[in-house]
């Protein structure tokens, strides 16, 4: 990922870190993915102005949340979505999301991290 980052391949270094946040995830790895997304990931997005990227690392953020028990603010990651002009695979991969959300909310009824 740093090197896409040094080369300013800005679109394959988030691509390759969405990559490593599902893995972390997976890996029960959850709150590392969670400090990946923040601190690498969505700053990158934000200060190369990729807004396309900003609204697939903001869905992914909040299915995060969910595994980390926080359904409420993973809901609410994704109602602000609402602000971006998405496309039809942006908006399919949203309601997948929540989808995910939805589901560890009933399986978690708590909220809160």
């Amino acid at each position: 990922m740093r090197l896409y980052l040094i080369t300013a391949a800005w679109h394959s270094a988030i691509d390759l870190g969405q990559d490593v946040v599902e893995s972390l995830r997976r890996a029960d790895e959850t709150r590392s993915a969670l400090e990946l997304i923040d601190r690498q990931l969505i700053p990158v997005a934000e200060s190369c102005n990729l807004p396309e990227d900003m609204v697939g690392l903001r869905s992914q953020r909040a299915v995060v949340l969910a595994y980390l028990g926080d359904t409420a603010a993973a809901s609410a990651e994704l109602d602000s979505l609402d602000r971006y002009e998405v496309t039809p695979e942006q908006a399919y991969d949203i309601q997948q999301q929540r989808r995910i959300v939805e589901r560890l909310a009933r399986q978690r009824p708590t909220s809160g991290a």
